[in-house]
């Protein structure tokens, strides 16, 4: 009886591993983070722990660049000390070390019969304004869905640039980011008392976003992301993200009204808000606008202005209502745009002039942020427009800085 019962527990147990083991298998398919629609937020260290912390980045986008010398190579933002996986940006295809590229003393080179695609230096550092234009007719040919000419850099509003981003997973030493001086986003927990007691009680909080096409929903219901090139992975928008994120960590309900609409700058935002800010009450309020007033010419005074403006319009339908203000991305310096007067960084001093002069105003620094990581990475390997736009990997980025602003 006694080995009976033992072997039924036998079988049992291996069925249970088994059922695990599958349950495992399919969760390591969710290699963003997401499941494979990228619906359901599973891991979210994956997706939204700052990949500039800890010992593990997962997915950092990369581009390999064919070199004068001939060498087609790349660096991470850290140096690994183990690389976990290359992957193309879909996540899909897992390439191979020896045969696709080779790893050495932080350098990733890939093979003479690789599957890999890169670009050349030359279609990489094409920039009309610093009159660098040199293409053979053989790398014009290749830029297939890329333009050049309309802001003077590599351009597309498609998959043409993501096609040829990579995503590297790999660990590193753990003091390396702090040498990173934007990566310092803080905790601003006692300016969003009311909604981060909400969060922690589970009750629901109701959230407005505006800004431009960065916050926006575009006409797949998506925004700029994966999901909105409608590609694998799918990944979100950083306003779905920052949603799922907030219900991921605090299990409250989070209501989202996104109201950013593309192409807009704060004097747009200010010109439309009666009507469509007062429209709903808040428990916050989150402003990120900036990318679209430097093209515009707006001055910091009037980007300054407008943005308080729109505090005001929120706060007269809900006082109670907590703000955050997201300083813009810095974009490609390279492009050629309408004005190149006013920089995104001028504006920053204003956005911490607002949360000074006005109660419970919070700043999630993103200016800052990207100043700091430009210095590592590449245009094109955090926009996949090559201009503003975030790719997956600056979703993450953006998702995460305000993250911080709720989490210790």
């Amino acid at each position: 009886m006694k080995k009976r019962i033992l072997a039924i527990l036998s079988v049992l147990a291996i069925s249970l591993c088994c059922v695990l083991a599958a349950c495992q298998s399919e969760k390591d398919l969710t290699l963003s983070g997401y499941d494979k629609d990228g619906l359901e937020l599973i891991e979210y260290d994956k997706a939204y722990a700052p990949f500039w912390e800890g010992t593990t980045v997962y997915n950092e986008s990369c581009v390999f660049i064919k070199g004068e010398d001939g060498k087609i190579t790349l660096k991470t933002m850290f140096t690994p000390t183990k690389v976990i996986a290359v992957r193309d940006s879909t996540l899909e295809i897992t390439y191979k070390e020896g045969t696709d590229y080779t790893y050495r003393d932080g350098v990733f080179t890939l093979t003479e019969n690789s599957s890999i695609p890169y670009f050349t230096y030359n279609q990489a550092h094409y920039n009309v304004g610093k009159g660098v234009t040199t293409l053979t007719d053989e790398e014009r040919a290749d830029l297939t869905g890329i333009d050049i000419q309309t802001y003077g850099v590599m351009h597309t509003e498609g998959a043409a640039i993501a096609m040829r981003q990579v995503c590297i997973t790999y660990k590193h030493k753990a003091d390396d980011w702090q040498k990173m001086e934007g990566f310092n986003q803080k905790w601003q927990g006692e300016k969003l008392s009311k909604t981060l007691a909400k969060l922690e009680n589970k009750e629901p909080v109701e959230i407005t976003l505006y800004g431009d096409s960065i916050t926006s929903i575009n006409a797949q219901g998506t925004g700029a992301s994966s999901a909105g090139i409608g590609r694998a992975p799918y990944f979100p928008c950083w306003a779905q993200g920052f949603e799922d994120a907030l219900e991921y960590k605090f299990q409250s309900d989070v209501t989202v009204h996104n109201l950013g609409l593309g192409g807009w700058n704060s004097y747009d935002g200010l010109l439309n808000a009666e009507g469509k800010l007062d429209k709903y009450q808040p428990d916050l309020f989150v402003l990120a606008f900036g990318m679209n007033d430097a093209p515009h010419g707006k001055s910091v005074k009037e980007y300054k202005d407008n943005l308080q403006g729109m505090i005001d319009i929120v706060r007269t339908a809900n006082p109670a209502a907590e703000v955050i203000i997201i300083s813009t991305t810095n974009r490609n310096i390279d492009m050629v745009w309408e004005n190149n007067a006013v920089r995104h960084a001028d504006y920053l001093p204003a956005v911490y002039e607002l949360a000074e002069e006005n109660e419970n105003v919070a700043v999630c620094d993103m200016t800052a942020f990207t100043d700091s990581l430009f210095q590592y990475k590449a245009s094109y390997e955090c926009f996949y427009n090559n201009i503003n736009h975030p790719i997956d990997y600056m979703v993450r980025a953006y998702v995460a800085n305000m993250m911080k602003l709720f989490l210790r």
